[in-house]
């Protein structure tokens, strides 16, 4: 819409793609806070279900805990490689939206608008790039809640 806008609009417009950068940063902290506590819960539950599972008497069902255990941690694995692949996917873009963010606000007139086109379609590839990321993470962890779930 900014692009496109007329230079009455082009201001307020400017103003909510601020706003929306900041959201956007906002929330990834969020999310690498989150990413983070569930990263050192997630090494401690391990740790504690192998110290449970040395307590087994009954090989079989030591077998199968320990089955089940590497299972989950498997799917653990692939839901950080997916979030590892999010923040590096997200770094270049969030740099870029600010580099258009700091370009704009010298430069908001019609030709300055039109003289980006070229970088906002690269931002635009790098932003389907990290919502794939994104909804890779979030079909991984549907999958292991729906299969750990009790």
């Amino acid at each position: 819409d900014l692009m496109n806008a007329d230079s009455a609009n082009a201001d307020a417009l400017f103003k909510q793609f601020s706003k929306n950068i900041s959201a956007i940063e906002t929330q990834a902290s969020k999310v690498r806070k989150t990413v983070d506590s569930m990263n050192a819960q997630g090494a401690a539950y391990f740790a504690a279900w192998e110290q449970d599972a040395a307590l087994f008497q009954n090989p079989d069902l030591k077998a199968q805990a320990d089955k089940r255990r590497l299972e989950l941690q498997k799917s653990y694995k692939q839901i950080n490689s997916y979030l590892k692949a999010t923040g590096e996917a997200y770094q270049p873009f969030k740099s870029n939206l600010r580099d258009v963010e700091r370009f704009l606000s010298n430069d908001l007139t019609p030709a300055g608008r039109a003289s980006i086109s070229a970088p906002l379609q690269r931002i635009t590839t790098e932003g389907r790039v990290t919502q794939k990321a994104i909804d890779n993470a979030i079909r991984i962890m549907d999958e292991v809640e729906a299969k750990f779930k009790p």
